[in-house]
């Protein structure tokens, strides 16, 4: 009687099948797309904080000059007077803000020379009819299309001298 020997190798298989290679760079390929995908909407995300931070830096500035310029307003007629407190207050000379008073949308590059078009509408009235009381509305959006501004307020109390 012949009896047949099996052989086994030892240590089992020696390497992975084709079928289990193909499913890992399936299940790995596709968490890459995945990755990937995520690269274009960060970056537009970046875009937009971009722009909120300039929008921000512009606000401040406008706000910040026009408070400084209202500061030194010590005349009571001017600072009754509409025309005579938008002038001062939107600067003359060296405190010129380059800003002006519109209920249409302009356009500026800010900060200058940087190519980033910003968009605003600054109203300036007098709050609830007082004298003393004035309140700045800046509407900013960021982006050379349509119109989405975003609204900033501030307000002028006059300190006289």
């Amino acid at each position: 009687m012949t009896t047949m020997k099996t052989q086994r190798k030892i240590g089992g298989r020696a390497g992975f099948s084709l079928v289990e290679v193909c499913l890992a760079m399936l299940i790995v390929g596709s968490g890459v797309l995945i990755l990937f995908g995520l690269f274009p909407a960060g970056l537009k995300e970046n875009e937009y904080s971009m722009g909120d931070t300039q929008i921000a830096l512009f606000v401040d500035y406008a706000f910040c000059g026009m408070h400084a310029n209202a500061r030194k307003v010590t005349n009571w007629e001017d600072w009754t007077d509409q025309q005579q407190f938008l002038t001062l207050v939107l600067g003359i000379g060296s405190d010129n803000l380059g800003l002006e008073k519109t209920s249409d949308p302009i356009e500026i590059d800010y900060p200058v020379g940087s190519g980033n078009v910003l968009k605003y509408k600054l109203s300036i009235s007098k709050v609830d009819g007082t004298d003393a009381l004035w309140g700045a509305k800046l509407d900013v959006s960021s982006g050379e299309e349509g119109w989405m501004g975003t609204t900033f307020y501030t307000e002028f109390f006059y300190r006289g001298m």
